[in-house]
């Protein structure tokens, strides 16, 4: 009953290694996605900040920055730190078992003496790597906890991020405008009575004026126009 009991928590530890391994997949995606965010909002980054939102940019950015990095520590170290044990191949276990009954058959003891040292020494086996294999799979679900907390703040923090970023990118835009349609206020021209003359527009040709007269004397000819 005992050795069930342990096979039954070993193969569960294993189990649950398995599915702590998988769980990491959504941190990482989500820190890939994070990162690139952290990238279009880094383009309005200013070293020396000029105005409010620029300052509030630059502070949001850095602290999602930190907690990023401290979500790629946890991962990485899910991965590297633990070791897990297994079990020895059913094959050298089974020659084991063999060469105990022949060992005690040998010494004139019954079989049943190597099959219950078989057992325990099963036993104890079982109970180390169950040992292990728990100790790797708590500080694993740690490290992912406090992965998947941080990210949840580095996340918060980029959401803030949009409206200084969105206010930024917004005067930006503003500024080119008046730069590509500068706007120049002239006084309109005035003629001497105080009337307002007509502002020629560029688009309209010049109107055509009569051709002025020309002088004569008398006793000249007229001259053929050719």
């Amino acid at each position: 009953m005992k050795l069930e009991w342990l096979r039954e928590h070993y193969f569960f530890e294993l189990t649950r290694k398995q599915q702590l391994e998988s769980a990491i997949n959504l941190p990482v995606a989500v820190l890939v996605a994070l990162a690139g965010l952290v990238g279009l909002y880094a383009r309005e980054f200013s070293a020396a900040p000029t105005d409010r939102w620029s300052l509030a940019l630059d502070v949001l950015l850095g602290l999602s920055i930190i907690l990023l990095l401290l979500v790629f520590l946890n991962v990485v170290l899910t991965f590297l730190r633990y070791e897990y044990e297994e079990l020895a191949p059913t094959r050298d276990l089974l020659i084991y078992h063999q060469d105990l009954r022949t060992y005690y058959a040998a010494t004139n003891q019954s079989p049943e003496v190597a099959d219950s040292e078989f057992a325990a020494a099963l036993t104890h086996r079982y109970a180390e790597a169950i040992d292990r294999n728990a100790f790797g799979n708590v500080s694993k679900a740690a490290r992912l906890y406090w992965a998947k907390t941080f990210l949840a703040g580095a996340a918060f923090l980029l959401a803030l991020c949009a409206v200084p970023y969105f206010r930024l990118t917004a005067s930006e835009r503003e500024g080119k405008t008046s730069e590509a349609f500068p706007m120049h206020w002239e006084e309109p021209q005035m003629s001497q009575g105080g009337q307002k003359l007509p502002e020629p527009n560029p688009q309209q040709p010049p109107k055509p004026q009569p051709p002025p007269n020309r002088p004569t004397r008398q006793g000249d000819q007229p001259k053929e126009k050719r």
